[in-house]
């Protein structure tokens, strides 16, 4: 049985030789943006180097991000206190530069809302403003004593959060006035999170917890309301960064040399060094998953039974002495971690040991990037699958030219979906090959939602597919509303599949969210 462990590659290209990355994200599914100093370079998902993209000798880049909605539309956060908004679509353009300080101060971080109406920044003055997707202020939220130094949205595309000093603050739109020094604001709800400054922070839109880390070398994890729901054990070094997968499973923790994957509930599941000192190597030695103690129950926690202690599978190696994991930012299939480090090289990690397992007792794990093994009683979901069929099904595994994005069993299926591709496998058809291959040449589906007759699958820019198991489209299926943002605030306790109809919540507010339905006509499944 795996656990979790990370797949690396390593690679080091163009001008980033000896520069650090300050920033990382991805402009589509194929293509990671990355800032140092003075230039923008561009990988592919393989890790092979394209090119410089910009050159800024005049300033440095401190954060960028990727527009949800129009993923060709970046906001660059830079040091001369000028957000520039730039196009992707031929090249680098500038749209539109927004002077977010008069001070010149520099702009730390950057942020779109997940509807991407507009943006969010904070800086070293301390203010944290939002922005209209044109570059229009709308209001500054706080102004701080101390420099902020992380902003996320809320879900709801209306709750802005951010840390300063060693506090977090999170305001609505709607909130009036500033933030003094030391006084909270007016309208703003903050605690103090962390022994030492705030440094990183991130904010799950299908769960509502914020995971934050600081210079007392903590991660933490707290609930929409600042509650704490558990601490991360003390590093070696401060957390300089962190970030959730799409989905909310797990996020990822950087440090000095120091690379953690968590799961939601705050277990760390894999440790990885990044100094090169020949941890995990090809043998792929087991390590122990740390435990995170839960406050205000005073005990520690153990991982989950039905996770175990994950394998530590190759190693990246920044040269001797390692270094710090400045920026993290997961593709939007949620398939591939990269992280920029304080030494200029670029990582890039695949998770692997993810399982999914039905009722029934069959499983699907993801052993490598490229393969997946399946295992348990799937003779047992033969039969029920198929009356006739009463042979024993011995265990098999399935690989694949592209990286795997998501896993789904259920039914006495299994459908594993890749970059460009969704596979469907039947346990009464035998698992060596799938019944069925389909093209999602659109963008990779990153959702998988099973029923007794067919799957619904919802891709990284929102569109939802409803097919049989043999691969057909179902005729006459709904139509179902698409964009990026359904995509982000999507997952399989948000949306169902029946043979009659689909429901998924409406809205992005999860606490009395309204239940909306679509009949879908039984007969369309035989057709």
């Amino acid at each position: 049985m795996q656990g979790y462990s990370f797949h690396f590659s390593s690679m080091v290209g163009g001008t980033h030789q000896n520069t650090a990355l300050a920033a990382c994200t991805w402009s589509s599914s194929a293509q990671l943006l990355t800032a140092s100093g003075e230039a923008v370079g561009a990988y592919n998902v393989e890790g092979e180097w394209q090119g410089v993209q910009h050159s800024t000798p005049e300033y440095g880049i401190l954060d960028m991000h990727t527009c949800p909605s129009s993923p060709e539309f970046i906001a660059v956060a830079c040091s001369d206190g000028i957000i520039r908004l730039v196009s992707t679509v031929s090249g680098w353009r500038e749209e539109k530069q927004v002077v977010a300080s008069s001070a010149g101060a520099a702009i730390i971080c950057v942020r779109w809302s997940y509807d991407g109406s507009a943006f969010c920044s904070g800086g070293e003055d301390g203010c944290v403003k939002v922005w209209s997707r044109a570059g229009a202020l709308r209001t500054t939220l706080a102004t701080c004593a101390s420099p902020v130094y992380a902003v996320r949205w809320g879900a709801d595309t209306n709750t802005v959060l951010w840390s300063s000093g060693r506090d977090l603050f999170m305001a609505g739109l709607s909130s009036e006035g500033g933030i003094g020094a030391g006084n909270g604001g007016s309208g703003a709800t903050s605690w103090r999170a962390h022994d030492g400054v705030i440094l990183a922070l991130d904010w799950c839109p299908i769960s509502g917890r914020i995971a934050s880390g600081g210079e007392d070398g903590r991660f933490k994890l707290w609930d929409s309301l600042g509650r704490s729901l558990a601490v991360g054990p003390v590093e070696e070094h401060v957390i300089t960064s962190i970030a959730w997968a799409p989905r909310g499973k797990y996020f990822a923790v950087g440090s000095h040399g120091l690379l953690l994957l968590c799961d939601a509930w705050g277990n760390v599941r894999v440790r990885e060094g990044l100094r090169g000192e020949g941890r995990g190597g090809g043998g792929g030695r087991g390590m122990k998953s740390s435990s995170t103690s839960l406050l205000g129950s005073g005990i520690s926690v153990a991982p989950s039974p039905s996770l175990p202690s994950p394998t530590l599978r190759g190693a990246a190696s920044l040269g001797s002495g390692g270094s710090g994991v400045g920026s993290l930012s997961w593709s939007p299939d949620g398939s591939i971690l990269a992280a920029g480090t304080g030494s200029g090289a670029l990582v890039l990690a695949s998770v692997c040991g993810h399982r999914e397992v039905s009722p029934l007792g069959y499983e699907a794990s993801l052993v490598e990037p490229h393969r997946v093994s399946f295992t348990g009683a799937w003779s047992e979901a033969s039969a029920s699958a198929n009356s006739s069929s009463s042979s024993a099904m011995t265990d098999a595994a399935a690989e694949f030219r592209e990286r795997v994005c998501e896993l789904s069993v259920g039914y006495g299926h299994a459908i594993v979906t890749t970059a460009t591709q969704i596979h469907v496998f039947s346990a009464s058809a035998g698992l060596g090959a799938p019944v069925c291959t389909l093209d999602t040449p659109r963008s990779p589906a990153g959702l998988i939602v099973q029923s007794s007759r067919g799957f619904l699958a919802v891709d990284t820019m929102g569109g939802f597919s409803i097919f049989t198991y043999d691969g057909r489209p179902v005729p006459g299926a709904p139509k179902l509303p698409e964009g990026t943002l359904r995509f982000l605030l999507s997952s399989r306790s948000t949306i169902a599949l029946a043979p009659d109809a689909v429901a998924f919540l409406e809205g992005s507010e999860r606490r009395g969210a309204a239940t909306r339905g679509v009949e879908i006509n039984k007969k369309a499944w035989h057709h």
